[in-house]
């Protein structure tokens, strides 16, 4: 659910495509926002969801493991390419860019 700070009114929400949110990450320097949880089909693993700051879908990838961190690399937006880490339960740490 987005909130306008300014006139702390309601402005709209994001619904998952798979089951309920467990991870959310915001990126510092693009606003995008990175969504995990449980796949929508109950299979093993997670359901990465990327949106733009504006709620607009971008893109989700199924991952076979689970899912239990998420964050945003923070390089200069138009200097690089900001990507997503995701922790996976095995230890291993997976990079996404989308």
């Amino acid at each position: 659910m987005d909130i306008d700070i300014f006139r702390l009114a309601y402005v709209r929400s994001i619904e998952s495509a798979g089951g309920p949110v467990q991870k959310v990450a915001i990126s510092d320097t693009s606003g995008d926002i990175a969504l995990a949880g449980p796949t929508a089909d109950g299979s093993p693993g997670s359901l990465l969801q990327l949106y733009t700051v504006n709620a607009t879908f971008i893109k989700s990838i199924t991952c076979d493991e689970q899912i239990t961190a998420l964050c945003f690399s923070c390089a200069p937006e138009g200097l690089a390419v900001n990507s997503v880490a995701a922790g996976l339960a095995t230890g291993e740490i997976r990079y996404n860019c989308f």
